[in-house]
């Protein structure tokens, strides 16, 4: 005899990244805004109206191992941004700014820190990017309802 759970119904939602199962309590919320004068459709999706700016928030479904994925990821660019400025301030410390530059070298953050800073954060992104190309997992912002939507005018708040 099999319990309830034995038989999947095609209908139960799957993570939009992988294709797991999705765990309903693991989705990832998108915020996309549009001018309020443009009263652009939303295709059924529930509106806040503003005076400057019109919300709107969806779900895209995930499963767990997604999200640790995603988190897992942001914790991996963040410490690969921080060794590189350590890196770069052991090995370069002597590096100073232009003249036209006019940046107080007398604090934490000098030159070298903020070179190492960046370098160690688009190494690290980079790395991420292609991991995630190799695994074929989907990006959140290529979710075909965002895409329609986006079309349709709506987009991701710039600030």
């Amino acid at each position: 005899m099999t319990g309830p759970t034995a038989f999947r119904t095609s209908t139960e939602p799957r993570c939009w990244q992988c294709g797991a199962l999705a765990s309903p309590n693991r989705s990832y919320s998108v915020l996309l805004v549009a001018d309020c004068h443009r009263q652009l459709e939303a295709f059924g999706y529930p509106v806040i109206r503003g005076r400057r700016l019109d919300k709107l928030r969806l779900s895209v479904p995930r499963c767990a191992r997604c999200q640790s994925r995603t988190q897992i990821s942001g914790v991996i660019v963040l410490c690969g941004a921080f060794a590189g400025a350590v890196i770069a301030s052991v090995f370069w410390p002597h590096i100073e700014p232009p003249s036209w530059l006019h940046w107080n070298t007398e604090g934490i953050i000098g030159i070298p820190t903020a070179i190492g800073l960046v370098i160690g954060l688009v190494v690290t992104m980079i790395g991420v990017a292609k991991k995630r190309r190799a695994l074929r997992l989907r990006s959140v912002t290529d979710y075909p309802p965002v895409n329609t939507l986006r079309q349709a005018g709506w987009d991701f708040p710039s600030s």
